[in-house]
């Protein structure tokens, strides 16, 4: 039984390097999203309201898979794609009280935000110990001028009306495109870092 640990705990290694040391690559169509129609997320409660830029579900689809393919892993998806400019907590514990997602909503259709411009940085992965296994999540790192201006003009509109400068900071912000997970995602709230210190393969396009 021993034995049998020890081959899977190698194996399971060897797998995992072979598959952080390739490249992926990624269809141009993940950039064009301008036809995609603006989606409201304005429910209640803790989870229910944020801003978030639709990408096209099948380049990241197709992503998802070769990484399933080469790790060895199942990885769960949502079935759609995008990158969260305003997040659900950024807005819940902060910005509510000072600007109504609506009104952010109709700051980013106004900044054509599904037009948006946003640049690959790579495949990103951060990993956690949940009930005692070690879970993960897989994304693409991406930075947006553009985007980041969008969050800069909530923060102006917010600072304007007395909103606190420590608690909502326009550069603090993570793009990414989420491509898959093992139990469950994994958030700021558990540590989780999606910017280039997650870097773990490159991503061609």
């Amino acid at each position: 039984m021993r034995v049998l640990i020890i081959f899977m705990i190698l194996f399971s290694s060897s797998n995992l390097l072979a598959f952080e040391d390739k490249s992926f690559r990624v269809s141009e169509e993940i950039f064009n999203n301008s036809h995609l129609e603006f989606t409201a997320h304005t429910n209640d409660g803790p989870f229910g309201s944020y801003l978030s830029m639709d990408i096209q579900y099948a380049p990241v689809k197709k992503l998802w898979k070769e990484l399933e393919d080469r790790s060895g892993l199942k990885l769960k998806n949502r079935g759609e794609a995008h990158i969260t400019i305003v997040t659900p907590v950024e807005y819940y514990r902060v910005l509510k009280e000072k600007i109504d997602i609506r009104e952010i909503n109709e700051i980013a259709k106004k900044a054509k935000m599904q037009s948006m411009d946003f640049q690959i940085e790579c495949l990103g992965k951060f990993e956690k110990v949940l009930d005692k296994k070690k879970e993960g999540t897989y994304f693409v790192v991406i930075n947006s001028k553009e985007i980041l201006s969008l969050r800069k003009e909530i923060e102006k509109i917010y600072l304007s009306r007395g909103g606190d400068p420590k608690k909502f900071q326009a550069s603090n912000f993570y793009g990414h495109i989420t491509v898959g997970f093992t139990k469950r995602d994994l958030h700021e709230s558990d540590g989780a870092f999606k910017d280039k210190r997650s870097c773990f393969a490159t991503i061609t396009h």
